[in-house]
């Protein structure tokens, strides 16, 4: 019950200090990422800011490292600003860092390349009520598949190189 009153009033947002450690936390669903932006004050983490997108055409069959190593790419190009003048924590249950230093193809090599730019630094994750407001963020943003309505289509007549016919309902 206590997560729940808490992910019912999301904390507002913080301003970090300059050069305050910041905290990443990532989160995926099928085809959205979320990461939250946070700052430490007397042990809890407060947001600095939320991210969220949604995976476009192959993104969706990216494998579940990919999706975060993309979603963290993001989250550096929408808050460069933040990467620069902060040192950075990403707090993740995944071995991002591994994965980053194996690159095994041509895309997480330029990701990874793209990030050696900024002080980021990856920690398993410890504090879970963070985490959970950005799984939360993550599912309230699942968009469901519409229903596509189901199209006959009636051919009349004869085709011919001057004229056919045809139609749908």
């Amino acid at each position: 019950m206590e997560l729940k009153s808490y992910l019912e009033k999301p904390p507002l947002l913080s301003k970090p200090e300059d050069g305050e450690r910041l905290w990443i936390y990532l989160a995926l669903s099928d085809d959205t990422t979320s990461t939250m932006l946070a700052r430490e004050d007397k042990g809890a983490h407060l947001p600095v800011y939320y991210t969220s997108r949604l995976l476009q055409n192959a993104e969706v069959r990216y494998n579940h490292l990919d999706k975060l190593v993309l979603a963290l790419v993001h989250t550096t190009r929408k808050l460069r600003p933040y990467f620069l003048a902060h040192p950075l924590t990403v707090l993740m249950d995944q071995p991002l860092k591994h994965a980053l230093q194996q690159s095994r193809g041509s895309r997480m090599t330029k990701w990874s390349y793209e990030l050696n730019e900024f002080e980021i630094e990856y920690q398993p994750r410890r504090a879970i009520k963070a985490q959970a407001l950005a799984d939360f963020i993550a599912e309230c943003l699942q968009y469901e598949d519409e229903e596509e309505a189901i199209w006959d289509l009636f051919v009349d007549g004869s085709a011919t190189e001057k004229q056919a016919g045809g139609g749908w309902s």
